[in-house]
């Protein structure tokens, strides 16, 4: 148990954080809700590798680029994250997800190139 947590069943990062996957959560009025308005990629981690991260990084630049939606880190940052949260669960053998949603637009605006894409 890290930080008073157990990620035994999965880590996840959001809004900055690292929490237990059972208490991950976005805003009910994230646009990535409301409108299925995401986009997400898989890899595997396989005796406590990644396989083929940056080819999966890749698809998922290419998949956020064609729905104009930017990640709010790095793409270093990125890597560091997934590698935090493989690290967090001590799992060598898991599938690891990272979701890209519109996010939520500013109040009084329905405009979701206003929004604030989220990871």
């Amino acid at each position: 148990m890290e930080h008073g947590f157990d990620y035994s069943d999965g880590a996840a990062w959001i809004d900055g954080s690292y929490v237990p996957v059972g208490e991950a959560r976005i805003p009910i009025l994230d646009r990535g809700f409301l409108r299925s308005d995401a986009t997400y990629d898989v890899t595997n981690v396989w005796n406590g590798y990644v396989f083929r991260l940056e080819d999966t990084l890749d698809r998922f630049e290419r998949n956020m680029a064609s729905l104009l939606l930017r990640l709010p880190v790095s793409r270093d940052e990125l890597r560091e994250i997934l590698f935090e949260c493989i690290r967090l669960t001590g799992m060598r053998e898991a599938f690891v997800q990272m979701t890209c949603t519109r996010g939520m637009t500013p109040k009084g605006s329905r405009d979701p190139r206003t929004a604030t894409n989220r990871l």
